[in-house]
């Protein structure tokens, strides 16, 4: 797992979400899937809620789509190169991809 940041400055209206273009701190050796997740640091710094959303992506030129979701009523800003998230290469099969989804009925 390595972090990702911000590739520049947003700022999230109240409820409201947007993607945000990250880039990773470690050298990424493929294209993708990746996983990215949420960095606990990241929803403490600021102190009201924004959430980043796991997803698999793809990297484009190095750089990842970053969904950021602000549930709250004001406006709060992400900086440039902030710390918003973790990422990790994925190994997916069309096997794996139906094992998992006929394991569990709720999924």
């Amino acid at each position: 797992m390595t972090a990702v940041r911000s590739s520049h400055a947003v700022r999230l209206p109240g409820w409201s979400e947007t993607i945000v273009w990250g880039h990773s701190d470690g050298l990424i050796n493929s294209s993708g899937p990746f996983l990215i997740t949420a960095e606990p640091a990241f929803n403490h710094k600021v102190r009201s809620y924004l959430l980043v959303a796991s997803c698999l992506v793809s990297s484009v030129e190095g750089s990842f789509p970053i969904r950021i979701l602000n549930v709250t009523d004001e406006m709060i800003s992400v900086d440039e190169n902030e710390l918003v998230g973790k990422i990790e290469d994925v190994s997916l099969s069309a096997d794996n991809v139906i094992a998992a989804v006929n394991s569990d009925p709720d999924f």
